[in-house]
């Protein structure tokens, strides 16, 4: 994939300054349509579509995350999380892989466009670790507890890939807002699975 980051016109000379500056006013634009004022986040967003090797791309992208707010954690493999307040209570129950859980969800492209809610067609259900769903969602939902609400930023190895997805370009970082309503008991019905996975068509992979 092509670079996305800017560059310096032939008919014009930079300075190093000057490039650096305008990067930086580049970035501060992202940043103004995203739901994290974080420069280093929209940085991230910029270098997921630069970066040709993964691991360079994790390694980088966890050095952002610690240039970022303390309230933001990083994973392993790139995925940033960061709980909303109000906090659920300590007792409140946590998901299992293979348990159904029901979550709302707003999802954001890097331009602040929501390309995805559930305000229209309801609550969302899936089952966790299943491969039902993207890898950021997978693991991101895993560690929230029941009745709290959590912003992930999922990068694109995590997300869709070099895959265009409805309204989601290839490479796309993915800004989720994600609430977690209740873990589905067991019985809770093989017809309402059905009915809520075919509402998130551009969530199945």
């Amino acid at each position: 994939a092509s670079s996305n980051l800017p560059t310096q016109s032939t008919g014009a000379q930079r300075t190093a300054g000057d490039s650096g500056e305008h990067t930086r006013k580049h970035t501060q634009g992202i940043v103004q349509r995203c739901f994290s004022p974080c420069p280093a986040l929209c940085e991230m967003t910029m270098l997921s579509r630069a970066a040709t090797r993964a691991a360079a791309r994790r390694s980088r992208i966890a050095q952002l995350a610690r240039r970022c707010c303390s309230t933001f954690q990083t994973s392993h493999t790139g995925l940033m999380m960061r709980d909303m307040t109000p906090l659920p209570p300590e007792d409140a129950v946590r998901p299992a892989r293979g348990e159904e859980v029901e979550v709302n969800y707003i999802g954001r492209l890097e331009d602040g466009s929501v390309f995805d809610s559930t305000e229209q067609r309801g609550p969302f259900r899936f089952t966790l670790g299943r491969g039902q769903v993207i890898k950021g969602w997978d693991e991101g939902v895993a560690s929230m507890r029941a009745g709290g609400r959590r912003e992930l930023i999922i990068p694109p190895h995590l997300g869709y890939g070099p895959r265009a997805m409805g309204p989601i370009p290839p490479n796309s970082t993915l800004f989720f807002e994600v609430e977690l309503l209740r873990v589905v008991p067991p019985n809770g019905g093989l017809l309402g699975r059905l009915a809520t996975l075919a509402k998130a068509l551009p969530f199945l992979k």
